[in-house]
């Protein structure tokens, strides 16, 4: 009998002591996972940030090749020499943009696997890198000062329209930034800073379509729908210049 009772006093012991130390385990792991949980979403938020360094050069550096493309095409038929004093500058910014590109898709390659955890946000990543990838193709038309051309439409895709598909890249880069104020959201002071830094390349590059519309309507004919698109985008800047 007392070495049943010994028996069950040590068992009680025994469940005395591992109750607060299996509580401590328990609470030890819930801690663990919250810290390692923390630093994902750390290092999601340095990977946001450094692809915004990554992207913001681009942008303006393409927004610079639209503008010497858009000098160089000029203002009257192909055969008008009015713009071809631009073609040197064209193609100097183009060989700038293309070192931005290199180093934009290198830094795409290192992270594929961290940005791959990233869902919607890294498709949108998969498809601007198909557009950059095709940008050769756009540039080879705007070398010939074409407007549009179906000459490369079996790679392309579709015919190219030389001023807008890089209109619509550089749009694409900027809603990319968009998207990373989205993911930045949990983190405040983060979310309002990208926030801040998306409203300012989005009047950046309203101010340069403006003003690419308003030489136009200097430099050749004010159609229309030349007036048309500069009050669009006048009406456009306002809006953004009140936020």
């Amino acid at each position: 009998m007392t070495i049943l009772s010994n028996t069950k006093i040590h068992t009680r012991i025994t469940i005395l002591i591992l109750i607060p130390v299996l509580a401590i385990l328990f609470l030890s792991s819930e801690r663990i996972q919250q810290a390692n949980n923390q630093k994902q979403v750390m290092h999601d938020l340095d990977l946001l940030l450094e692809y915004v360094d990554a992207t913001s050069p681009l942008i303006n550096s393409l927004q610079s090749e639209w503008y010497y493309i858009r000098l160089f095409i000029g203002p009257g038929k192909k055969d008008n020499p009015k713009g071809l004093e631009y073609k040197e500058q064209m193609l100097q910014v183009q060989q700038k943009t293309k070192k931005i590109e290199s180093e934009y898709l290198a830094f795409i390659r290192d992270n594929k696997d961290a940005l791959a955890k990233l869902g919607d946000f890294n498709n949108s990543i998969e498809q601007l890198t198909q557009q950059i990838d095709k940008l050769k193709y756009v540039r080879q038309v705007a070398e010939s000062r074409d407007r549009s051309s179906d000459i490369f439409k079996k790679e392309f895709g579709k015919k190219i329209w030389t001023l807008s598909e890089f209109n619509q890249l550089i749009d694409k880069l900027i809603e990319s930034l968009s998207e990373v104020v989205s993911l930045a959201a949990n983190n405040k002071q983060l979310s309002q800073m990208a926030n801040s830094f998306y409203q300012l390349v989005q009047a950046s590059d309203n101010s340069r379509l403006l003003n690419g519309y308003v030489q136009t309507g200097i430099t050749g004919k004010l159609s229309p729908w030349v007036y048309a698109k500069i009050m669009v985008y006048r009406t456009s800047e306002q809006k953004i210049s009140k936020h």
